[in-house]
């Protein structure tokens, strides 16, 4: 899976921990948001990049997505560091360095897999969430079944944060319509293969 295009947006304070907020699309047309590239705790250490997380009603602590190997997140944080180091030459606190051409019609197809189900036995609309990998490189959690009330159809949400003072949401990663459309008929197919009613946690 390659990185076609990375975006920072570095903070006003140079003193802060922080180097950069980082979005990354890769060559499926997926793009992932709101990572933090981290300044090295030591001197002559290595930059972190941090996946975003979000904390559950229980207080758990559970991470939106994350790469599956050291490979994928060193490549992920060598994307980052150059995209940065772009910036700083321009002087501009937002720069996105691009990697690779590509139209969103030459976009691959994403491969999803290893479908992880968490049903819910209860009335509310929220029926399930799902986490699954893409490419076997990057998983995706907290993907959520939806079952609309009114016309009882089935959506599948991607974890949103709050922007704005909580005004309006943004999601933690985007979906080109047409891996969108793939990715939902296989967590439908996933939600719907319930082995049966007393196992909440399987693999589809």
């Amino acid at each position: 899976m390659n990185i076609i295009s990375t975006r920072v947006i570095r903070p006003k304070d140079r003193s802060s921990v922080v180097l950069a907020n980082v979005e990354i699309t890769f060559d499926t047309g997926i793009k992932l948001l709101n990572m933090h590239l981290f300044k090295a705790r030591d001197e002559g250490g290595s930059n972190y990049l941090k996946m975003p997380t979000i904390t559950t009603q229980t207080g758990a602590v559970r991470g939106v997505y994350n790469p599956t190997s050291q490979e994928m997140r060193e490549k992920m944080t060598k994307a980052a560091e150059a995209a940065l180091a772009q910036a700083v030459e321009a002087g501009v606190n937002d720069f996105t360095a691009t990697f690779e051409e590509m139209e969103p019609e030459a976009y691959r197809a994403p491969k999803f897999s290893n479908f992880q189900v968490h049903w819910f036995d209860n009335d509310k609309p929220v029926r399930a969430f799902v986490s699954l990998l893409m490419d076997d490189c990057i998983a995706l959690n907290r993907l959520v079944v939806v079952r609309d009330e009114n016309t009882q159809m089935l959506a599948v949400r991607i974890p949103t944060h709050p922007l704005q003072r909580g005004r309006r949401k943004i999601g933690y990663y985007r979906i080109q319509g047409s891996a969108y459309d793939q990715l939902y008929n296989q967590v439908i197919e996933a939600y719907s293969n319930r082995p049966s009613v007393d196992q909440n946690d399987q693999t589809a």
